[in-house]
């Protein structure tokens, strides 16, 4: 008997032949994935990098560096979430975070790269360098609510920082770790700088600068803090807007005080809604009494006239008793009448006369309120200029005492700091600091050693100090 043919094998040979029909297919959904929504996956890879560029937003205006920033280099944790397919299609404008879930396609790891930009699936490239986490999160946002028709909420973490790199005349030149509000001087004190020279003072001296250093820089921003609450008191008392004042701006930078003057300005606003809401309780108080007051007055009118009513009566009463026209009895009744009517006026004019004096207690209250609002605000300018000057005594004192002569006895004159920073415009830039100088993450502190008499103190630039985050 013949044997009979196996099914198998034409099975094997129909999955062999749609093998390559899925691999494609799959390649297919993947660079689709890639290259975002309404991609062919054929497309040139040139072209939808020119569109990208041409839909990355522009540049955020560089400001001078804070710390807050992200800069070249950094690695961000990115996070997307979206909401719930099937949820209320109505909590798609304020999403609930019961309603949100992870995007695997788009969480992430993400390195700024040299030109300020991260790459994100679906998105595109990002302008990031020199922009907030605030303004990275509206953009973003706003960015995937764009793209994916939904709401989107994003979060950011920093994952890793640039170091800093210290090379010239320092005793150990290396590369350290960046930490928030890093100073040139802590970069050259992390390489073994000691004072202005590798002779020069021991490490109890050394640390003694930086603390006194450190002491500068608070003193300065206690100083800014002092001048904006001066500046917007004062504008509250000139009825103006608050503006920063040209010293706060010398001292702190245009960006940084106009947030200070903001700050102190929400803090002056809580006082003013203060004063708002006890001059309303005030006012509502007045107009009760005043309308107590009309209806009492009302009230002694009628009184005054049940009065007259009563006393005439009993003087006619009187005469008839007096005749022997009525009883006696009818008597006391008509004297009553009138000793009553005369009480309830006497009751009517007493509680009116309480609500004047209680409505003249209100009033004054109420002018004395403005009165003492006044006067407290400018006992708290005159305050506030008090400590602005015992700080910039302060801070006069610390300034050349942190200078290497005063410090060591020295007469080597203290090095010359420059920084090669990435630049995106021009490649890399090379400028002198200072040694208070805020570095950025990615930063070559390069130091100098100068002889008697160099160009260290014709080479230093202006200090600003940037408010802490």
């Amino acid at each position: 008997m013949a044997a009979r043919a196996s099914p198998v094998g034409p099975f094997l040979l129909a999955a062999l032949l749609l093998l390559p029909l899925a691999l494609d297919s799959a390649k297919s959904r993947e660079a689709s994935a890639i290259q975002g929504p309404n991609v062919s996956p054929n497309a040139n890879p040139g072209a939808n990098n020119s569109a990208n560029m041409e839909n990355t937003d522009p540049a955020p205006k560089r400001q001078r560096w804070t710390g807050s920033e992200f800069a070249v280099g950094d690695r961000l944790r990115i996070m997307f979430y979206s909401r719930l397919r099937g949820a209320d299609p109505d909590a798609a404008k304020v999403p609930n975070l019961l309603s949100l879930i992870e995007r695997q396609d788009m969480t992430g790891d993400y390195v700024v790269q040299l030109n300020g930009t991260i790459f994100l699936p679906f998105l595109g490239n990002v302008d990031v360098g020199g922009r907030g986490e605030a303004d990275l999160l509206s953009l973003l946002e706003r960015k995937a609510a764009e793209a994916f028709h939904d709401a989107t909420k994003v979060n950011i973490r920093i994952v890793e920082r640039e170091p800093v790199y210290v090379t010239g005349d320092v005793p150990q030149p290396g590369v350290f770790k960046y930490s928030p509000g890093m100073m040139v001087v802590h970069a050259a004190a992390l390489a073994g700088l000691r004072g202005i020279g590798l002779n020069g003072p021991d490490i109890g001296l050394r640390l003694t600068v930086l603390q006194e250093s450190a002491r500068l820089i608070q003193s300065q921003l206690k100083i800014a803090d002092l001048i904006a609450q001066r500046d917007v008191l004062t504008a509250a008392r000139n009825a103006n807007a608050p503006s920063p004042s040209d010293e706060l701006k010398k001292l702190v930078g245009p960006q940084d005080a106009s947030e200070r003057i903001a700050a102190a300005k929400r803090v002056s606003d809580l006082e003013v809604g203060r004063l708002s809401d006890e001059q309303k309780t005030f006012a509502e108080n007045l107009a009760m009494l005043d309308q107590e007051r009309a209806r009492l007055t009302q009230g002694l009118r009628e009184a005054e006239k049940s009065l007259k009513f009563y006393v005439a009566r009993f003087s006619s009463m009187t005469d008839m008793h007096n005749r022997g026209v009525i009883t006696d009895a009818s008597y006391d009744i008509a004297r009553t009448e009138l000793d009553s009517s005369r009480s309830r006026w006497n009751d009517v004019l007493a509680a009116l006369s309480r609500v004047e004096a209680r409505l003249l207690e209100v009033g004054q209250q109420k002018s004395r309120s403005f009165a003492d609002a006044a006067i407290a605000r400018e006992r708290k300018i005159n305050e506030l200029q008090a400590e602005i000057q015992q700080a910039m005594v302060l801070r006069s004192t610390l300034e050349p005492a942190l200078g290497i002569h005063a410090l060591s006895g020295a007469s080597r004159p203290e090095p010359v700091y420059w920084i090669v920073r990435r630049s995106g415009d021009n490649g890399v830039d090379q400028f002198g600091v200072d040694k208070f100088t805020a570095v950025m993450p990615g930063d070559v502190v390069e130091v100098i050693q100068s002889s008697r008499g160099g160009p260290a103190e014709s080479n230093r630039q202006p200090v600003v100090v940037g408010r802490g985050r």
